[in-house]
């Protein structure tokens, strides 16, 4: 199994640039490229999630002569394991929404397919890797008990989600990421947010649900306002970890861009994101990244506010080095320590994401779950791809180490010259567009 096959640049560029709202340009350049480019870009489009999504692209303005005979067959040959896998996977999400129901456990449906249409317009182009549910704390034990029931195990477990699987990963092959097989991953979600006053414990997004309907059959989901919001959070996330799929960046895009004209929509957001430590930054973040790959997208008093909201320091990482961030060979970079080392001043906490995450002295978390029963050759298999996979993270750690030692000097020039001093008070908790001003704003572009 191999986790890393670095990718052609240009076609990388180019493919981005496709996605952009005149990508005559990005198109002749893609034209000009050899078959080599594609072919050591296959993995990379795998990875970043944008594989099926670039194969509509060709697909819609008719330029699919553009690939090579054997790349354009492998995303035909993809998308049509994809729609089988996500018809799958539908069956199982549907399943699970059952079981809870009928426990009457309280809960939502998050991202994966209540993004649609909204941030994408079909979700047999989404590669969604799990299944993500927020749920009440009451009702975390009983949600447990309802995929164990279906043959889930606890394998992962933070203050914040729990991650369950089930299925044998081991003959899943990197190269076959669209097969419909036995493996299944559920999230648990809670306690991410601001808790109500006046419903203990209560996560507001549960007093703020929506259906979102498929096929005759609603289920429960979080309102438009804090779909979106979860989009950029989730983004600014990533941006805050080692790898970010660009794919996200493009839904975040098509999500703001289908909202365009409704104005209550932005007020709602915009007095939600008020209240809630890190949403205005995370908003304003995933935008100016989002706008630097592909092109500005968002209502202009809309990018006021997300940008207004971003503090100088993140602005200039944002520039820096956000797109060499999210487009980086898989696993991603250690650049993000560089965003975190300066949320950490913005947040006056003592700075030590640089010394405990630069090479983390910790156990590696199991990658690999054993199936039920096991045999002698499936556990030497997991044994042996766990020990591949140690010292693939270990390669990555200490050459991405080495890269922040020699980027850090001159971090710290461009940092320097930020004209006002960043401190405590320019953070997430404070916003410097009143709600007020907002609404004024957005009254105004209404007439």
């Amino acid at each position: 199994m191999r986790w890393r096959k670095p990718a052609n640049r240009a076609f990388v560029q180019a493919s981005i640039a496709a996605f952009r709202d005149e990508p005559g340009e990005a198109l002749e350049q893609i034209a000009n490229l050899p078959p080599y480019a594609w072919e050591a870009s296959d993995y990379w489009l795998d990875a970043s999630g944008l594989a099926l999504y670039f194969y509509n692209l060709l697909s819609e303005t008719s330029m699919t002569h553009l690939a090579p005979a054997s790349s354009l067959q492998q995303l035909r040959s993809n998308l049509r394991k994809n729609r089988r896998r996500t018809s799958g996977l539908f069956r199982e999400f549907v399943a699970l929404n059952d079981l809870f129901s009928r426990h009457g456990i309280e809960y939502a449906n998050l991202k994966g397919f209540t993004l649609c249409p909204h941030a994408c317009a079909t979700a047999e182009l989404r590669h969604q890797l799990d299944l993500d549910f927020l749920v009440a704390p009451e009702h975390l034990s009983l949600a447990r008990e309802c995929l164990e029931e279906r043959g889930y195990r606890l394998s992962a477990a933070t203050d914040r989600t729990w991650e369950f699987k089930t299925g044998n990963v081991m003959h899943r092959k990197r190269w076959d990421n669209y097969t419909l097989g036995t493996y299944r991953s559920v999230e648990l979600h809670f306690g991410a947010f601001r808790k109500i006053e006046g419903h203990l414990g209560k996560d507001g997004r549960l007093l703020r649900l929506n259906d979102w309907s498929w096929r005759g059959k609603a289920f429960p989901a979080l309102s438009p306002a804090d779909q979106l919001l979860g989009q950029a959070l989730h983004l600014f996330s990533h941006f805050r970890n080692e790898s970010t799929r660009p794919s996200w960046l493009l839904e975040f895009r098509r999500h703001v861009r289908s909202r365009q004209e409704d104005v209550t929509f932005w007020r709602r957001l915009m007095e939600l994101g008020s209240g809630y430590p890190y949403a205005p930054i995370a908003f304003g973040l995933s935008t100016l990244i989002t706008s630097k790959m592909f092109g500005r997208f968002a209502p202009p008093v809309v990018e006021t506010w997300a940008l207004s909201n971003l503090p100088q320091s993140l602005q200039l990482w944002a520039e820096r080095y956000g797109i060499e961030a999210v487009l980086a060979d898989f696993p991603g970079t250690k650049l993000y320590l560089l965003l975190e080392t300066e949320l950490e001043s913005l947040e006056g906490r003592r700075s030590s994401a640089m010394r405990e995450r630069l090479i983390p002295m910790r156990r590696l978390r199991p990658c690999f779950t054993p199936t039920a029963p096991e045999s002698i050759s499936d556990r030497l298999r997991r044994y042996v791809r766990t020990a591949q996979f140690a010292l693939f993270r270990f390669r990555f750690h200490t050459t991405q180490a080495l890269r922040i030692i020699v980027e850090l000097p001159s971090w710290r020039r461009l940092r320097s010259n930020i004209p006002v001093p960043i401190d405590a008070t320019d953070s997430a908790v404070v916003e410097m567009t009143t709600c007020k001003q907002v609404h004024d704003n957005l009254n105004a572009a209404s007439r």
